[in-house]
Formats: structure tokens, sequence, C-alpha cells
């Protein structure tokens, strides 16, 4: 069981080290990229042209059916 650990235990530590560094990587970066953009829609209003348009766009595809 000794060898066991001995054998496997810094594997398991590396791959414990490489998935913590990836999920606060993903984390700080969906922040640093997610917050401003938030900002941007709420001070906007939204995205009510955008919306608008898809929701037109959407009319006249469901009468030509």
């Amino acid at each position: 069981m000794n060898e066991l650990i001995a054998r496997y235990a810094p594997l398991l530590l590396q791959g414990l080290e490489e998935t913590l560094y990836m999920t606060v990587f993903s984390t700080v970066l969906a922040y640093v990229f997610g917050l401003p953009l938030g900002v941007l829609v709420y001070v906007t209003k939204g995205l009510s042209a955008v919306t608008t348009r898809l929701r037109e766009q959407g009319a006249a595809v469901s009468s030509d059916i």
C-alpha cells in the first residue's frame, strides 16, 4: 500500500495542481471579460436594437411558411 501511495502521490498532486490552475485561470478570464460586457449591456439598456431586428426577421420567416 505504501508503494502505491509513493508511486502515485506525485501524479495526483500534479493533476490537482493543474486542475486548480485551469479553474482559477478560467474564472479570472470570465470575470475580466464578463464584468465589462455585463456593465455595457446594462448601461446601454440591453441590446434592444438587435432583439427588435431579430423579432422582425422571425416574424418575416414565420409569415413565409
